[in-house]
């Protein structure tokens, strides 16, 4: 099944048989992978993106540097060897 938004108003059937829906233009669909392939190659539908694309916050528009500033950024840690190797135990 994928989502589409719809280009053109058209007949489909999503199992293949049976009777036809008609599809209306602009509106977001979940197609069958069938339906779906038949009506991008036509040019009928374009994909939804599944992510929606942030544009801006509750606080104002995010800009690269708000982007970089936010506290969950991923550092490095500081060390990523131990400075000497842990003692063996066992017999020497």
């Amino acid at each position: 099944m994928k989502t589409c938004r719809l280009k053109k108003t058209f007949s489909g059937n999503q199992t293949g048989y049976g009777e036809t829906e008609t599809l209306a233009e602009g509106a977001v669909a979940t197609l069958s992978d069938p339906l779906a392939e038949i009506a991008l190659k036509e040019g009928w539908a374009e994909p939804e993106s599944p992510i929606p694309v942030i544009t801006a916050t509750a606080r104002g528009v995010l800009t690269p540097e708000a982007i970089e500033a936010r506290e969950t950024k991923v550092t490095a840690p500081a060390e990523t060897k131990p400075a000497a190797p842990a003692a063996k135990k066992g017999k020497k």
